[in-house]
């Protein structure tokens, strides 16, 4: 009988030690998160001359300076820690990310992380290269050493989350995902559209082995749009597809899915409606977020910002 009672009372204290994990209801889980965001918008590219016309050069993309802005207020009251660089070049790139993963290391079990980036990329290979302020112009022709020693690369994002462990990870990039030359930089009757990538072609060498970028665990990856594509900017207002993701942000009661179905949805169909603009469709791709680790960046029952300190 002893025993029994022993036995019932262990099985008790575990099951209570189970359900105050993170399998919890929305309300408690927001409660007792700590969120932490790093927010890097690149806007005031510097255009160089350059004797070689085939180098290729980045213009400034204005709306991404609204960007940066508004989605840091945003991620401040949905109760985000937020680092915020803007216009950054490589070195304070680096070294927000250095931050970010300090913050991450915190209570790890318990934070979220957020990376955001707008402004210029390009993909070659499976890899994302975030263009900081002050490289221009580029060589036509570089190979993947060299380009990584010019940008900031998606692996070096997955490098910091996995070293910090912590309990999830969104990572959303609102950057072109070609390598192309585009000239849609143009006033288009009333829509003036500059279209987050080069002007000119980067024919990049990345050899037998070009070092797949791997996603973290408990992770979830979002782009503006799917591959070899571009995504599309403004003189003013916000980037596209932002535009339509503050727009969802703070809705309640939405997961992470079905958060970016909906502002897929959106940005695919204005594209669709505006002859104007270049059909944008974007992608998302999670890895091991499961239900017992559901993330809602606001619960339908909760109606005020907690305030977070960093």
């Amino acid at each position: 009988m002893l025993r029994t009672l022993i036995l019932g009372l262990l099985l008790t204290s575990l099951f209570q030690g189970c359900t105050s994990s993170w399998i919890q209801t929305p309300e408690k889980q927001y409660t007792q998160e700590r969120r932490v965001a790093l927010v890097i918008g690149n806007a005031n590219y510097q255009p160089k001359k350059s004797s070689n016309n085939k180098d290729v050069v980045f213009g400034p993309v204005p709306s991404v300076s609204n960007d940066v802005d508004d989605m840091t207020e945003a991620l401040r009251r949905l109760g985000f820690v937020v680092i915020h660089a803007k216009d950054a070049n490589r070195g304070s790139m680096k070294r927000a990310l250095k931050t970010f993963e300090g913050e991450l290391k915190r209570e790890k079990e318990k934070t979220v992380g957020l990376f955001y980036f707008s402004g210029h990329g390009l993909e070659v290979a499976d890899e994302t290269y975030m263009i900081p302020i002050g490289v221009n112009p580029l060589s036509p022709e570089l190979d993947e050493k060299t380009l990584k020693t010019e940008t900031v690369t998606r692996s070096e994002v997955y490098d910091v989350m996995k070293l910090a462990d912590n309990r999830m990870n969104l990572v959303i990039f609102d950057a072109c995902r070609n390598n192309s030359a585009t000239s849609d930089d143009q006033d288009k009757g009333g829509v003036v559209a500059m279209l987050k990538g080069p002007s000119g072609s980067i024919g990049i060498n990345v050899g037998a082995n070009p070092g797949l970028a791997k996603m973290p665990d408990r992770s979830f990856l979002a782009y503006a749009t799917e591959r070899e594509h571009t995504s599309t900017g403004y003189k003013s207002g916000n980037s596209l597809y932002t535009k339509h993701l503050l727009n969802f942000l703070e809705t309640p009661g939405l997961s992470v899915t079905e958060l970016f179905d909906q502002v897929s949805e959106s940005v695919e169909k204005e594209t669709e409606e505006n002859p104007k603009l270049k059909k944008q469709v974007p992608f998302f791709s999670s890895k091991e977020i499961s239900g017992n680790e559901n993330f809602l960046f606001k619960p339908e029952n909760i109606t005020t910002t907690i305030p977070w300190i960093g």
